[in-house]
């Protein structure tokens, strides 16, 4: 095998978004799956730890090693189509995936904004996009899975094959998952990659992070372009009937039209996407943003009819007014390069924190990503917005939130500039964590948990949930070789 040594060549590979720097002292590229699993296999046997990692787009830190051996996926990429099914290779982008959709007419439904993740690693960290109101998670769309496992077995999962009961699950290879403790029903929030009762056994590896097994080939079921897609912008002076407008949008119905996407974004939020904006350009084509709205929300609405959409166009624009709004603060676009535009604001949201973020470590070099996805009922949104915005205010730390106000699912960023500010803002994520589950939410809903949220996962998590999730880390991973301080406590 040709384990490289970590160098100066290589050393990009130690970090990633999260901003989080790791450290161990080799690293392989696999090129196909024989490569992949006779380096696993390797690491194993002689019990050497190892991390995978992707496209290093991640925010939780889950690729980024602690020790031992790391396996970078990048050079496993592939795509092949059949009928409206993709078989991919784990190290394809969610970009080549989304070309090889759009040449046979189809598309990958659930499209989180970072177009150079891996596909693997999306699905490890049961990514989401801002369209998870009516596609979901991108497992979900995961029809079948290659895993391989430590013990060198490669398994072949098919959804709906292997189902979770009281009693665990069967296995493949004949044997059974037994758990001590019931599993909780399905709807109940769920931490980590614990199971409930009915789930698929499939979607236990979808959320692991590669802490059970590492994902090698995925089946992907696409869908068929539709024929009509607007995205529509609109802003606020008050972030308050942002929100309240988002709840009325999410309500509405028609045959042929359904609401894809519903995203709220706060006023910290737009301000550091106008200074970013000031050097980017990719965002200097945007019309300028208004100085100073309360808020923004993105709304997008997809119709299989050719003829535009006017009943829905209009019911969202009478909602608009009936929550304050006038129709000059509103830009809408139908045609791909106006909505590639409206969704590369979206997505500057994410990269203006990261901006930000980078600024902040000029001072504070320990500073990592300080941010939570909690998500929590839709009917207690506002006064959780309240809640984050008065304990900004009073720390004195700069954040910004935005995120799915669709399904009750918002990124709190904080920006923290003194060592005082971070402790302090570890300790706010905390609490707002124990808020969500009081609400009868959960924190760390989405991008994972990683290194960066183990603390937050063992203080919120029901103790039956993380019981469960030890032991199957025991059954499956019982060295703890694979993703070395990745998700578990």
């Amino acid at each position: 095998m040709n384990w490289q040594s970590i160098g100066d060549r290589c050393v990009d590979y130690l970090r990633d978004e999260s901003r989080l720097s790791g450290h161990c002292d080799t690293i392989f590229f696999p090129e196909n799956t024989q490569a992949l699993q006779q380096a696993l296999a390797d690491c194993v046997r002689a019990g050497i730890p190892v991390t995978v990692q992707g496209g290093r787009t991640g925010i939780a830190a889950a690729g980024i090693p602690s020790g031992g051996r790391l396996i970078c996926v990048e050079k496993m990429s592939g795509c092949q189509l059949q009928g409206s099914v993709l078989t991919v290779q784990c190290g394809t982008r969610l970009s080549e995936i989304q070309a090889a959709a759009r040449q046979a007419g189809l598309v990958f439904p659930p499209n989180p904004t970072e177009s150079g993740a891996t596909i693997a690693g999306a699905v490890a960290c049961a990514a989401s996009g801002p369209n998870c109101l009516y596609y979901g998670d991108v497992p979900s769309h995961v029809l079948a899975m290659d895993a391989l496992l430590p013990d060198g077995q490669r398994w072949t999962l098919k959804r709906g094959q292997y189902l979770f009961d009281d009693s665990g699950c069967p296995l493949p290879d004949g044997r059974h998952l037994a758990l001590s403790a019931p599993l909780p029903k399905r709807g109940e929030p769920r931490w980590g990659f614990a199971p409930y009762q009915g789930m698929d056994l499939l979607d236990l590896f979808c959320g692991s992070e590669g802490t059970l097994a590492v994902l090698d080939c995925l089946r992907l079921q696409l869908t068929a372009a539709p024929a009509q897609t607007w995205c529509l912008l609109f802003f606020f002076s008050d972030w308050r009937q942002s929100l309240r407008f988002s709840q009325e949008v999410c309500r509405l119905h028609w045959q042929e039209v359904r609401i894809t996407t519903v995203e709220f974004l706060d006023q910290a939020t737009l301000a550091l996407i106008r200074e970013l904006r000031a050097s980017s350009s990719a965002l200097g084509a945007l019309p300028d943003l208004p100085e100073a709205p309360g808020a923004t929300v993105l709304v997008e609405l997809e119709s299989d009819d050719p003829a535009p959409p006017q009943d829905a166009l209009l019911a969202c624009l009478s909602a608009f007014a009936s929550h304050g709004g006038v129709e000059s603060d509103t830009w809408a676009a139908s045609t791909p390069p106006e909505i590639a535009r409206l969704h590369l604001l979206r997505h500057a949201a994410a990269e203006a924190v990261n901006t930000r973020l980078d600024l902040c470590r000029l001072e504070l070099p320990e500073l990592s990503k300080l941010c939570g996805a909690f998500q929590i009922p839709v009917s207690e949104l506002i006064p959780a917005v309240q809640t984050y915005q008065d304990d900004i205010k009073r720390t004195g730390i700069s954040g910004a939130i935005f995120g799915h106000a669709s399904i009750g699912r918002l990124h709190v960023n904080l920006l923290p500039e003194t060592v005082q500010q971070l402790q302090t803002g570890q300790s706010l994520l905390e609490r707002w964590a124990r808020y969500s589950a009081e609400l009868g939410g959960r924190a760390l809903s989405e991008n994972g948990i990683g290194k960066l949220h183990r603390a937050q996962l063992a203080q919120s998590a029901p103790a039956g949930q993380l019981s469960a999730m030890a032991e199957i880390k025991a059954f499956f991973d019982p060295r703890h070789l694979l993703g070395p301080d990745t998700l578990l406590p």
